[in-house]
């Protein structure tokens, strides 16, 4: 039987930002590259997008949900509908959502806390939405406003966790998956009505 854990005892912020060579995500970064990842949160048929040399496509989704590095530099997307500005700078992470939508851009912060499990939260609904401890009802993150991200460092507990929207909507979302020096993203999208939730773990492609 799970036992309840206190907040307290599971958050930690993360306070600093470093350009090191080599990150908790993965090794052989060149302090020179900004670093991209692409999640198609909703199936759109044949999407590839091209940023610098690098190609993301809904057919090799996996990969394209790992950091790229890239030069730094202005770079004009488009998918589909949908246009994209970002200018990536050395050393700083990004996250590129897709979804039926529309798309989002996010700076990540760089995860640090080689003892902590990093929990990212990237809401693309159209109204706010928390992430909270189901067992309690803490919240970890209270209400996120619509195309914002948020990120905490926690202990890695095997803890179950749910999503709630403004106008209520819950989704259960069971155990994350966590790990000392991890990195784990939740993304929430879909309409108001059916949100819908999910989860991958941040790493970099292999150069």
């Amino acid at each position: 039987m799970m036992k309840k854990v206190s907040l307290m005892l599971l958050l930690s912020w993360i306070v600093s930002i470093s350009l090191a060579a080599q990150s908790l995500y993965g090794s052989g970064i060149s302090p020179e590259s900004a670093l991209v990842r692409v999640i198609f949160a909703e199936p759109r048929t044949n999407m590839e997008i091209h940023i610098g040399s690098e190609t993301f496509s809904t057919a090799e989704s996996r990969e394209s949900a790992l950091y790229h590095q890239i030069g730094p530099g202005m770079y004009f997307i488009e998918a589909g509908d949908d246009f994209l500005e970002i200018i990536p700078m050395s050393g700083k992470y990004y996250t590129l959502i897709f979804t039926a939508a529309g798309s989002f851009a996010f700076e990540d912060i760089e995860h640090e806390a080689p003892a902590k499990n990093q929990i990212y939260f990237y809401n693309c609904l159209e109204e706010t939405a928390s992430l909270y401890v189901s067992e309690t009802g803490d919240d970890l993150f209270s209400d996120i406003n619509p195309g914002q991200s948020v990120q905490r460092a926690v202990n890695p507990l095997e803890i179950d966790f749910a999503l709630k929207s403004g106008s209520g909507k819950i989704l259960e979302l069971g155990p994350l998956p966590m790990t000392r020096g991890g990195s784990t993203s939740v993304i929430v999208y879909g309409n108001n009505a059916s949100p819908r939730s999910m989860v991958i773990t941040a790493g970099i492609k292999e150069p």
